[in-house]
């Protein structure tokens, strides 16, 4: 599996220490097909991986953009995604 970082964003948190958010794309062969997914990791050891997400990279990436826009964290990002694919049908 391939990653690539696409982002990083910082924020400023209640406690005025700051979390740092990378933002990956995610890219692997399986079943004889190229497959794209996200990750996300924080410098306070979050993460999390969504792989085979969808067959077509610019809707990932698109995803990935607007994830960062709204500086979503590995903690909702199961969430967020969850949320946008049950609007937007499977993605193939």
């Amino acid at each position: 599996m391939r990653r690539i970082r696409l982002a990083r964003r910082r924020l400023l948190l209640l406690d005025h220490s700051t979390l740092a958010v990378d933002y990956w794309l995610l890219s692997e062969d399986w079943a004889g097909r190229r497959w794209y997914g996200i990750a996300l990791t924080d410098n306070q050891g979050g993460a999390v991986r969504l792989p085979r997400l969808s067959g077509n990279r610019w809707k990932v990436i698109w995803l990935i953009k607007k994830m960062a826009r709204g500086y979503v964290t590995p903690l909702t990002a199961k969430d967020i995604v969850a949320d946008y694919l049950s609007e937007e049908g499977a993605w193939t």
